[in-house]
Parts: structure tokens; C-alpha cells; sequence
């Protein structure tokens, strides 16, 4: 018999109903679903614009600049 890989093990955000399954995805099969997570988060972007206009994407550009300084910092190091 083949040994399967056991699998990950659900964790409190898991439980959580919509934001829960899409991680729960990404953990079981990042390359197959990271395409589909990219297209939800686009979505939820353009219904933010929608909803509250340029707020939106300034509200984005702050919560993701943590994220450009750290990839910043790793590229720096080397």
C-alpha cells in the first residue's frame, strides 16, 4: 500500500463559513486554487469600489503595504 500524507489540520479560522473554506483550499492545494483565491479577493475589490469608491482602493493600498515592505526587506537581504 501507498502511504498517504495526512491531512492538515483544521484550525480556528477553518470554522469561519466563507473566509474558513477558501483557506481551507489554499492549505490542501495552493498551485490549483491560489488563481481562484486572486480572482475572489479582485472581486471583492471592484464591489468595495462599487460600493465605496475611492475609499476602497486606498483602504487596500494601506493593508497591503506591510506585505510590499516585507517582500521589500526579503529582496533587500538577498
Amino acid at each position: 500500500m501507498t502511504d498517504m500524507p495526512a491531512p492538515p489540520q483544521r484550525r480556528l479560522w477553518h470554522r469561519i463559513p466563507v473566509i474558513g473554506w477558501i483557506l481551507w483550499d489554499l492549505q490542501r492545494d495552493f498551485r490549483g486554487n491560489a488563481p481562484y483565491a486572486a480572482m475572489i479577493a479582485l472581486l471583492l475589490l471592484v464591489l468595495g469600489v462599487q460600493q465605496l469608491g475611492l475609499a476602497a482602493i486606498v483602504l487596500a493600498a494601506v493593508l497591503a503595504t506591510p506585505v510590499i515592505f516585507t517582500v521589500l526587506i526579503i529582496i533587500a537581504k538577498g
